[in-house]
């Protein structure tokens, strides 16, 4: 699952307009990506689901073993997160 708030250079406290500013850099390069998470990330509902369950999918790559250093940053930035964020868009 790829983690939002790094796929956009922000701290998971960032406030709805240094989303919306980093969604807007982030639009010329990759358009798609950036309406979804704007969409997840601005809606404070859609938010606070996607904040718990990339804190569980973390904590299943820890106990699946997959939390060295090299391992953790490829589990985390993996395919996976397109079909997460669809679940969190509608």
């Amino acid at each position: 699952m790829r983690n939002l708030y790094d796929a956009l250079g922000i701290e998971t406290d960032a406030s709805e307009e240094t989303i919306r500013l980093a969604c807007r850099k982030l639009l010329d390069h990759e358009p798609e990506f950036a309406r979804e998470t704007s969409g997840i990330l601005l809606d404070a509902e859609k938010r606070e689901s996607y904040d718990l369950a990339h804190q569980q999918y973390l904590a299943m790559a820890l106990v699946a073993g997959k939390a060295s250093d090299n391992s953790l940053a490829s589990f985390t930035d993996s395919n996976h997160w397109s079909k997460r964020l669809v679940e969190f868009s509608n």
